[in-house]
């Protein structure tokens, strides 16, 4: 290979070796303009439906302009060979920095660092792209500290191939991969966010979280699934411990109980020494159902002040609790099954110091309606068809309307079957928006609008989308009503 020319590139010399590929120099024969060549495994090319992905891929990729992900400039396809032409990055890969040179690295360096990086993938998961196979060795150092991602899409690209199991082929590194992940389901951009945790982890502390010269890959895997990450403390012990609830977040089991996206991440380190995390309002699954619960979970880390009194005082109040339902149900047991909800209910609403609490959990809010909207835009570019329509409600009526005036009416079954039947067809989808506007219409109603830009390798098209909103007594937030008024129309 090395002395071939690629698209008016010169091939000078290998400078990296992987499963996915090889990475060689190349030089544009006039420009004089360094560049990456990867050549992707013959094992990967040597299909038609990888080919046809890798191409959908590419233009996808292509689209991406940010400071910390590496450009992707060209692609080729070349009798056996499949090239990616990419901007070429002089620097040091991530994990050499911290095996070969530094080990752990210091702290305020680290959060510079890991902070673009998240802004990085936060850019990335706005344009409904998921990385898949985050780890230090996929992230280019350059001499002033400024971060470069790469290989983003080429997970994706191979996703889904049999055959790759065969040649022993995975996707991920088996150390910063998600349970998820380890357990073959579908990603999303929070199976990102896990793995990054991890990588924070080892920026953090210079180990990574798991014995890799002893653990075998299964066990590896049974941990990734079953034990939360050890402590920071266990290897840097001049960390703080707010450390341990940053990543502990990043890398919960569940992808609801993360952060929902990279810039609630920097948030969260931005305000490590004051209230960490914050008080978020995160997705949470409901467990017996599809069902997407929203509800107010704050992780503040509470002092120890008076603990013991505070427990004496507690354990006071609930036996006093306890005294008073007892008596109340004797007086009342008699009544109709509504009173008894009546006293339960006042029961429950009392607290230790007697005062009664306004119940607020149906109360929608402008935080919930945006995070809903992301999610519901994330899970259609993700194909998630199931999570997809419980984000509705049964009684939900949609209109779309085209740019000729053309309207169409839709009940919900009609709507789902619509949207299942569309985005089943649809390869290299996107949803994206932009210009995101709520209104609260009562305490538990509310209205967002936005302009909504669809793309996949079929066609693409943008509109203006209205979503009604509900939220009930259980915090479950609903779609009632949708509108689309398409400006272009090249498909559907």
């Amino acid at each position: 290979m090395i002395g071939e020319t690629v698209l008016s590139y010169k091939i000078n010399k290998k400078i990296g070796e992987g499963g996915m590929g090889t990475v060689y120099l190349g030089v544009h024969e006039k420009l004089n303009r360094k560049v990456a060549i990867k050549v992707l495994n013959p094992v990967l090319t040597g299909d038609n439906d990888i080919r046809e992905r890798f191409i959908n891929e590419a233009i996808t990729l292509s689209k991406l302009n940010h400071t910390n992900i590496v450009t992707l400039f060209d692609f080729a396809d070349i009798g056996t060979n499949l090239f990616l032409i990419m901007e070429f990055v002089e620097g040091k890969p991530l994990d050499d920095l911290i095996t070969n040179d530094i080990g752990a690295i210091p702290e305020v360096r680290c959060n510079k660092i890991f902070k673009q990086i998240l802004t990085g993938f936060a850019y990335a998961h706005t344009k409904g792209i998921v990385h898949r196979d985050i780890k230090p060795s996929n992230i280019i150092l350059q001499f002033d500290d400024t971060p470069k991602i790469l290989d983003f899409g080429i997970a994706k690209i191979i996703e889904g191939d049999k055959k790759l199991t065969k040649t022993g082929t995975r996707m991920g590194s088996v150390a910063y991969m998600s349970p998820e992940q380890v357990l073959g389901k579908d990603v999303d951009h929070r199976s990102d966010i896990y793995s990054l945790g991890v990588t924070y982890f080892e920026m953090l502390t210079g180990k990574t979280p798991y014995d890799l010269d002893n653990k075998s890959e299964y066990e590896i895997q049974h941990k990734i699934v079953q034990d939360t990450l050890p402590s920071v403390k266990a290897f840097n012990q001049g960390l703080n411990d707010n450390y341990d609830i940053l990543i502990g977040k990043a890398t919960a089991k569940n992808p609801y109980d993360r952060y929902n996206s990279c810039e609630e991440f920097i948030d969260a380190i931005d305000g490590q020494y004051t209230s960490l995390p914050s008080s978020k309002t995160i997705i949470q699954p409901q467990l017996k159902s599809n069902q997407t619960v929203y509800q107010n979970i704050n992780n503040n880390v509470q002092p120890d002040v008076k603990k013991n009194n505070n427990v004496i005082y507690i354990a006071g109040a609930y036996i006093i609790i306890i005294l008073v339902a007892g008596f109340i149900y004797f007086l009342n047991k008699d009544d109709s099954d509504s009173n008894n909800n009546i006293i339960t209910t006042k029961s429950n609403e009392q607290t230790s110091s007697g005062n009664t609490k306004t119940n607020t959990a149906s109360k929608i809010t402008e935080n919930e309606c945006e995070i809903f909207v992301k999610t519901w835009a994330s899970i259609q570019t993700n194909k998630q068809l199931s999570d997809y329509a419980s984000m509705y409600d049964p009684s939900f009526y949609g209109i779309k309307r085209t740019k000729s005036g053309k309207t169409t009416n839709y009940g919900y079954s009609d709507w789902i079957n619509n949207r299942t039947t569309m985005y089943n067809k649809a390869t290299a989808l996107s949803i994206t928006y932009t210009d995101l506007k709520t209104k609260i219409t009562s305490d538990n109603t509310a209205e967002v609008s936005f302009r909504q830009f669809y793309s996949s390798a079929q066609y693409s098209d943008e509109g203006h989308k209205i979503l009604r909103l509900k939220k009930d007594s259980n915090g479950i937030i609903k779609i009632t009503y949708e509108e689309l008024i398409y400006s272009t129309v090249a498909g559907d």
